[in-house]
């Protein structure tokens, strides 16, 4: 005979919090979403309760560890693919080392922020940051700091002050070459308590999956409801820019120092390609642009041609870069493949630039797109973006060594 629990979880309780989350979510949707852009939002759900898993039982911050909250598989909240993002929350009194090697990618940066998404109703404003590339190295590219509110006495190595009100630390390691570049590899400790960690008690572990419907709302909400901000810049197919601030500007502060983001929506006809065209600033460490769904996800990563960096794109011979947002195949290298959406949101990334502008965008007919171009912009063949996809397809795979 089976012994009885005396404690039975409310799984009935929990559904309906749950059903509600969602129905929560759905309704930021704009009151004209399509078939797509709610099944686009039902997925989100459906992420949120594995990100949500993830924030609750890792990364806390007593004993911190890096958790892959968005990335290829979990795509969600416009996960920038050139990107690799790992978060762990921290409390602003203790005291942490990271430590670790520093890598090839083109930045790898330490963003501290108040909040982490889901666990409040915003995420809160960017506290301050590090980039890896103002820490001492050394001959082998490792580093060793210390982040704390105060030097710790009798310390002399690398120290970084802990800002008031910091809650959590992003780290973005950002991919210009997918298939040559290697990963930083991080630690981090915190060093005022000690290492060991309990098995969570039956009370917490119901208490955090207690939580977890409020979390998809929470992250939802968030995402959605900047969704609906992006839109209200203006109509589609224009783009704007948009500065994050630090903590006490104006706003939300949030994103990575020394970016500034430019945002827009894509609204086009089967037959027809939003053609973005800019120059590219004379001096810029980083840049990107890629396209989303119409509930923030990024489309297709992997398996689309969905983002484009400076190191990726053709510029033109005329030193511009020209892309294309389109359905279908346009041709020209630069195509940003919506993988069928007809309608979606539209980002992009100029960091450590000299200067920053949103680049100019008007819908085209595809069969006169080439009226459109330079004369000497070359088209590709089948073939040969049947081999620009399966390349990147290799690096991706390549680039997180068959992980997340």
């Amino acid at each position: 005979m089976t012994a009885k629990r005396m404690i039975e979880p409310n799984w009935s309780d929990w559904v309906e919090n749950a059903i509600r989350a969602a129905d929560d979510t759905l309704a930021l949707l704009p009151e004209n979403a399509d078939d797509q852009a709610c099944a686009d939002a039902e997925r989100a759900i459906a992420m949120s309760f594995t990100q949500g898993y993830l924030m609750m039982f890792h990364g806390h911050a007593d004993h911190p560890d890096w958790v892959p909250f968005i990335s290829f598989l979990l795509p969600s909240g416009a996960i920038n693919p050139d990107t690799s993002y790992d978060i762990c929350r921290i409390d602003e009194r203790g005291v942490y080392r990271l430590s670790g090697y520093r890598g090839t990618v083109q930045l790898l940066d330490f963003q501290m922020t108040e909040n982490l998404p889901g666990l409040a109703d915003h995420s809160g404003a960017r506290t301050g940051g590090i980039n890896a590339d103002d820490l001492t190295l050394d001959a082998q590219g490792r580093f060793d700091v210390v982040l704390s509110a105060e030097r710790p006495a009798d310390f002399s190595g690398d120290w970084h002050p802990m800002p008031p009100g910091t809650g959590a630390i992003l780290m973005r390691q950002v991919h210009y070459d997918w298939e040559t570049e290697l990963d930083a590899r991080v630690a981090i400790e915190r060093l005022d308590v000690p290492p060991r960690r309990p098995a969570a008690d039956a009370a917490t572990t119901r208490q955090r999956l207690e939580y977890l419907p409020m979390f998809v709302r929470r992250f939802q909400n968030q995402f959605l409801s900047y969704k609906r901000q992006v839109r209200d810049l203006g109509p589609p197919n224009e783009l704007h820019i948009r500065v994050r601030k630090e903590k006490g500007g104006a706003g939300q502060g949030g994103g990575m120092g020394g970016q500034v983001m430019y945002h827009g929506n894509f609204q086009i006809a089967e037959d027809e390609g939003l053609l973005i065209e800019t120059a590219i600033p004379e001096r810029c460490r980083y840049w990107n642009i890629q396209v989303t769904d119409e509930a923030h996800i990024a489309i297709e990563p992997l398996f689309c041609q969905s983002s484009i960096n400076g190191f990726q794109a053709r510029l033109d011979s005329d030193g511009r870069f020209r892309a294309v947002i389109s359905a279908r195949d346009p041709g020209i290298p630069n195509w940003l493949d919506t993988g069928g959406h007809l309608h979606g949101g539209i980002l992009g990334r100029w960091t450590h630039a000299s200067d920053a502008a949103a680049p100019a965008a008007r819908v085209v007919k595809l069969d006169k797109l080439r009226d459109h171009l330079p004369p000497d912009v070359t088209f590709m063949t089948q073939e040969e973006r049947e081999n620009q996809l399966r390349a990147r397809i290799r690096a991706v795979q390549m680039r997180r060594g068959g992980s997340h």
